[in-house]
């Protein structure tokens, strides 16, 4: 498509969904974090709280080492293919197994040592409630809110730091999958369209590119053997309906 377009997003599975979430706080750190303002140092402060609660499943760590080892078998079978780029490919296999013994060397959840942190489990534990990092629940916090803003840089630069290593192993396998398939033009006949799914090569993602010039969103519906998209006509008063029009849309089927 020549025309600008909105991408959206669909996980098929639970763990490409954790991904894709953690991504999204990682990119609002990094946007944040690049304005070096003090008033984003408490948007900061709840957004690594955001990912220690997301990191905090005690299934998450052993999914994401299994994806990723299987990733480096898939990889590891694409060698000595002519028509592909081997030096690319050692790199890639090699981040892999970067982010493989990194997930495997860690004792326990996946930044527990963080969560263990007593300062940030008391912001933590605060934020469940409306208004609870307030000076009235969190007087410490209020305090370190209210020190130099170099002081705050530098334990922010600090905690965040100890994200890198998972940050760099969310980043590769979702920018894997991504990658993984190419685009496809698509037509959703009066505002609806219908697909079967190979069961034997399972999809992670769908992925939806919308011409950035119609007043469309996609609701995106995906089950074990099908998947449909119905396009809604946005509105802020009631609820969106779905447009009698064809639309013309780019599908991909994340498959790897």
């Amino acid at each position: 498509m020549s025309y600008e377009t909105i991408t959206y997003e669909q996980p098929v599975n639970e763990l490409v969904r954790v991904c894709l979430r953690l991504e999204h706080i990682f990119k609002q750190i990094h946007l944040f974090a690049t304005e070096p303002i003090p008033q984003n140092v408490h948007i900061i402060i709840k957004l690594i709280i955001d990912l220690l609660n997301l990191l905090d499943r005690p299934d998450l760590k052993n999914k994401l080492i299994k994806e990723l080892n299987r990733q480096i078998i898939n990889f590891n079978q694409l060698r000595n293919i002519d028509d592909i780029d081997q030096l690319k490919l050692s790199d890639t296999i090699k981040q892999f197994e970067q982010s493989a013994r990194y997930c495997l060397s860690i004792p326990g959840k996946l930044m527990q040592h963080l969560r263990n942190n007593e300062f940030l489990a008391h912001i933590r534990q605060n934020l469940l409630n409306p208004g609870g990092d307030s000076c009235i629940d969190l007087p410490d916090y209020h305090y370190w809110l209210q020190l130099p803003w170099e002081t705050q840089k530098q334990q922010l630069h600090f905690w965040l730091e100890q994200f890198n290593d998972i940050k760099q192993a969310i980043f590769l396998l979702i920018n894997t999958i991504r990658d993984s398939a190419e685009s496809k033009c698509q037509i959703g006949e009066k505002g609806f369209y219908h697909a079967s799914l190979d069961t034997h090569v399972p999809c992670q993602l769908i992925r939806v590119a919308l011409d950035s010039r119609l007043h469309l969103f996609p609701e995106i519906s995906v089950g074990k053997y099908h998947m449909s998209i119905r396009f809604l006509i946005p509105s802020l008063d009631t609820r969106p309906k779905q447009t009698e029009e064809d639309i013309e849309f780019e599908l991909i089927c994340c498959v790897i």
